[in-house]
């Protein structure tokens, strides 16, 4: 078990490099793009984002999640060749349907986001770069299936560094605002898509399998809705406060969201490698009851420190980073990465209904947190503004992992009964929480003295999980621990 669970964490480790990359050179040039750009044009493009991320889902036909089940039956090559191919000509003809509405009715897609079709241009051009992400989705699966982590980074590192350079030129060179920002991203996407298809099609042969695509179909589209419920529990806030605040407030809380969102250096590096990994025991209930519940506990101590992190660094962060008119942004930092989180626990808990091929739940779990983001958004936003928005997300993201849990519990029969050690995680939750609210708390005035406030939480939160960890000890004797137990 210690060895498949080093290599779940190699895996990691090397997706995670590759968004770490990505993330610092976005988080390098904030200063240079805050100031040629305006709090009201990060709104702009956090709309735009709103409508690629309600398109990709809609338009991508569950295949990211379908592909698992149909691509690993029976471990033919064929067969998988066959499913990439099939989950591709599905997602090619859904595609022509977005790309066509993106050009032939820009204008009404503006007015639903921005309140304006000023925008329809922006609409076109963010839309068929979603085009361009959602063709490449079965080849960016294969090569995860297949576990080419290595050459999968270096595509993205390579696709994130052109899109960056057109950019810059596009931003900072050309003096075309956030239009060339959204053009620089469509281009990139484009490019993007290329590579990833030179690369995931090698040794494959197209061809369109109707059985395949029935099976695909018929287990992607009933997860649509839930990738929706996703985006309003993420994304709806914007809205809410584009409605009571502005575009101006949005723009500075897509600065601080984005900033949080390098959170998924680390959860989606889990996840990415998580899919697969789990995947593999799937005839292996044994081993993947003790596996997983030792996963689970390292996924908390560990990621839940790194969250912690993002609550204190944020305030020195955003007044190093940003302009005086995006400091408020510090607020959001830490909501934003604790619900990415939140997303990456959700998917921990997940393998017993993926085993007994129960997706279509994932949606109503999605639904029920959605729900509830949206009235408690409202509320909140009302109340405290940034704040307020910041901390409904993360409220409403608790509902993912614990609608999962209790659905484990009640389905405790016939799902793989795993170990979750959560007593012994019932002390360095209560510990994180408290040291992120002293973070939002106690904010110093000064920047020297933010940050050596700053320095000092990290020392001590450091020395906790370290101890945490210390506590448990190897993996040996944590198995010996969760035997007794059960």
């Amino acid at each position: 078990m210690k060895e498949a669970i080093l290599g779940l964490g190699k895996d990691t480790l090397i997706y995670g490099i590759g968004s770490m990359v990505s993330r610092f050179i976005s988080l390098l040039l904030l200063p240079l793009f805050t100031a040629y750009l305006a709090p009201a044009d990060y709104g702009i493009m956090a709309m735009l984002a709103l409508l690629a991320m309600v398109a990709q889902p809609v338009f991508g036909l569950g295949m990211g999640a379908a592909m698992g089940p149909a691509y690993f039956q029976g471990n033919d090559p064929n067969r998988k060749s066959a499913t990439v191919w099939t989950a591709f000509l599905l997602l090619l003809a859904s595609s022509c349907v977005l790309l066509v509405l993106a050009w032939a009715v820009p204008a009404p897609l503006s007015r639903l986001v921005t309140r304006t079709d000023e925008h329809s241009l922006l609409v076109s051009l963010t839309l068929t770069g979603t085009v361009f992400g959602i063709l490449a989705t079965p080849f960016t699966m294969r090569m995860q299936f297949d576990r080419k982590t290595r050459e999968f980074v270096r595509i993205t590192l390579l696709g994130a560094l052109l899109s960056t350079a057109l950019s810059v030129v596009a931003v900072a060179h050309m003096g075309w605002g956030v239009k060339g920002m959204i053009a620089a991203q469509a281009v990139g996407q484009a490019l993007n898509f290329l590579m990833f298809l030179a690369a995931g099609a090698r040794g494959t042969a197209i061809a369109y399998a109707k059985p395949i695509g029935a099976e695909l179909l018929r287990l992607g589209i009933p997860l649509v809705p839930g990738f929706a419920f996703i985006f309003i529990l993420l994304q709806g806030n914007r809205y809410i406060l584009q409605w009571l605040e502005g575009l101006d407030q949005v723009g500075i809380y897509s600065i601080g969201f984005n900033i949080g969102m390098v959170m998924t250096i680390v959860v989606g590096g889990v996840t990415q490698a998580w899919y697969p990994f789990f995947m593999s025991y799937i005839d292996k209930p044994e081993d993947a009851r003790r596996t997983f519940g030792v996963i689970t506990y390292y996924y908390v101590i560990i990621v839940g420190g790194i969250t912690v992190l993002f609550f204190i660094l944020a305030h020195p962060m955003i007044l190093l980073l940003t302009k005086p008119p995006f400091h408020q942004a510090y607020l959001v930092v830490g909501f934003s990465a604790m619900s990415q989180f939140l997303v990456g626990l959700f998917s921990l808990l997940a393998p017993g209904m993926y085993f007994q091929k129960e997706v279509r739940f994932v949606s109503l779990w999605q639904g029920i947190s959605a729900m509830v983001s949206l009235p408690l958004g409202f509320i909140m936003v009302t109340h405290w503004g940034l704040f307020g928005a910041g901390l409904a997300l993360t409220v409403s993201s608790t509902f993912l992992p614990l609608s999962q849990w209790l659905w484990n519990q009640h389905r405790k029969r016939d799902y793989v009964a795993i170990d979750y050690p959560w007593r012994r995680l019932a002390i360095p939750a209560l510990t994180y929480l408290g040291t992120a609210a002293a973070s939002l708390l106690l904010v110093p005035d000064r920047l020297i003295w933010s940050i050596t406030f700053s320095i000092l939480l990290c020392a001590g939160l450091t020395a906790f999980a370290y101890w945490q960890v210390r506590l448990v000890g190897s993996f040996p004797s944590l198995l010996k621990v969760k035997a007794k137990a059960a």
